[in-house]
């Protein structure tokens, strides 16, 4: 059975519109002054950008899917596209435990020496000597 052509419509814009958002928000850098000193702990993330790029090819391959492959007309090149959009998911899945995993280290490092600096400073006011 085939979706009606305004819900395959209303889907693609939607897929295309979130991945191109993602890809939107991971690409550029940002302007705020608290997301600006976080951007400099966290240092370049060169597989945010990979990743911008694989949503958008995610995005477009689904668009396409949706348009061009069918299954019962060609089998094959049906598997064959799912085996892509699943390894490319994979991927970007991939990329994204790398960079929660990289954003958490740099976390722990930052709170570890913030509460070195308090523990620095109550130690001083108190007049007990740091070790």
């Amino acid at each position: 059975m085939e979706a009606p052509f305004g819900i395959r419509v209303l889907v693609c814009s939607l897929v295309l519109v979130g991945g191109l958002g993602l890809a939107a928000r991971y690409w550029r850098k940002s302007t705020s002054v608290a997301d600006s000193r976080f951007e400099e702990l966290l240092g370049d993330r060169p597989w945010r950008r990979l990743g911008a790029g694989i949503s958008v090819l995610i995005s477009v391959m689904f668009v396409v899917g949706v348009w061009v492959v069918d299954i019962p007309e060609k089998p094959v090149p049906y598997a064959v596209y799912w085996i892509i959009m699943l390894g490319l998911t994979v991927w970007l899945c991939v990329l994204a435990v790398k960079d929660a995993f990289h954003t958490r280290r740099v976390y722990d490092q930052w709170r570890t020496e913030k509460y070195n600096e308090v523990e620095a400073r109550v130690s001083q006011a108190r007049g007990v000597p740091k070790d």
